[in-house]
């Protein structure tokens, strides 16, 4: 656009003397002080024009001395940062190759302000971990927030990690309580809380926060899916006899039809004494979804009905077809009631169905009932064997 407009006032020029180099375009008279002076009107016209371009020179010339320290300020900002960039990829390839030491080295020189020398400090103490030296670590990670606020909180989420994989989950905890309380929507935050809760037993708080966690947080549904298994098992293992029913309540839907959870609710009633309320929920749970391995636990009942058992067992049988679960099933549901012959029959085609330690265990128990010790030994022997191979 200035070029255009250059251009233009040259042809503009070229004209204006063409005319008033072909006739006559008048002339210019100025009087001063009795002196009086005639000129061209052409000659006037040039005078003014390269006034004003001498003028225009003239504005341009001080405003370039007076912008130079700013100019030069400006190019040295831009060289340092130029370099500072090249630094932190040097650096960082550096850090990626296993080269510690170079890698801090480099980080940790000429550090610029700002967010960009947050980048250059993580890195470093990312260096000086892999170097073993915490001290500067921590250093570096100070360094970091100093340059910009806004990072500590980003630090803080990768030291909660560092700490639960070191295995300090009550510092963990601490720092990761504090995380959520500054930001309550931050994903990875609430799912380190989480971690931190099931790492040091609180059970009933992470039974809380799990919808939050299912909600938002970072981690993924089998992560997840743990986290409430584990918030469960530790809700109902430490539960005395006046809370059991209500933490169980407490677990959502889908928790309390997962298997391990169901068997962990009737252990627990039938340790309190409420065998036959155990049983029922046993058998509510297979009725509604057959899971194999929930029959050991209800064959294994303590205070139920064993004449209803062993019924609800045959029945089984009849609908599932015979298995080597069914029928350990049956052979402890018929021990329980100390019913050896039967009992002896059950174990024996669960054996060749599918043997385990278990049964093993149970056919001992029926040996030693009729004082044979040498059978007792051999089944316990076998159980041995069967455990250790898993």
């Amino acid at each position: 656009m200035k070029t255009f407009l250059v251009a233009l006032f040259l042809f503009a020029l070229a004209v204006m003397t063409a005319v008033f180099l072909h006739q006559d375009a008048g002339s210019v008279q100025v009087t001063f002080q009795g002196n009086v002076v005639t000129a061209k009107l052409v000659y006037v016209v040039y005078g003014v024009l390269i006034a004003f371009f001498a003028l225009y020179l003239l504005l341009r010339l001080v405003g370039m001395i007076f912008r130079a320290p700013s100019s030069f300020g400006k190019a040295k900002t831009r060289r340092a940062t130029d370099s500072a960039i090249q630094r932190l990829v040097t650096g960082s390839l550096d850090l990626a190759e296993g080269q510690y030491a170079r890698a801090e080295k480099t980080l940790t020189k000429d550090v610029p302000e700002g967010q960009a020398g947050v980048l250059h400090y993580l890195a470093a103490a990312e260096a000086a971990e892999g170097l073993g030296k915490p001290e500067y670590k921590e250093s570096y990670l100070q360094k970091a927030v100093q340059h910009h606020h806004g990072a500590k909180f980003s630090i803080d989420l990768g030291l909660t990690e560092q700490k639960l994989n070191a295995g300090d989950s009550d510092a963990a905890l601490a720092t990761a309580r504090e995380l959520v309380k500054t930001q309550p929507r931050n994903p990875r935050a609430t799912g380190l809380l989480a971690q931190a809760l099931s790492a040091t037993g609180n059970w009933e708080e992470l039974n809380e926060l799990l919808p939050a966690v299912r909600k938002r947080s970072w981690l993924d549904e089998a992560a997840t899916a743990s986290l409430e298994a584990s918030a469960g098992l530790g809700l109902l293992s430490t539960a005395e006899e006046s809370q059991l029913e209500t933490r169980w309540k407490s677990l959502s839907a889908d928790a309390r039809s997962k298997p391990a959870l169901v068997a962990k609710y009737a252990d627990r009633l039938a340790d309190f004494g409420h065998g036959d309320a155990a049983e029922r929920v046993l058998r509510t749970a297979l009725d509604q979804n057959w899971e194999p391995s929930l029959l050991s636990h209800y064959g294994a009942l303590n205070g139920a009905n064993t004449d209803q058992q062993l019924n609800q067992l045959q029945q089984w049988v009849e609908d599932h077809g015979e298995s080597a679960e069914l029928l350990a099933a049956a052979g402890q549901a018929s021990v329980q009631q100390e019913l050896w012959g039967k009992a002896h029959s059950y174990l024996e085609q669960a054996a060749k169905l599918g043997d385990s330690a278990e049964i093993q265990h149970a056919l001992a128990k029926i040996a030693d009932s009729k004082d044979d010790n040498g059978a007792s030994q051999s089944h316990l022997q076998r159980g041995l064997e069967l455990a250790l191979k898993g």
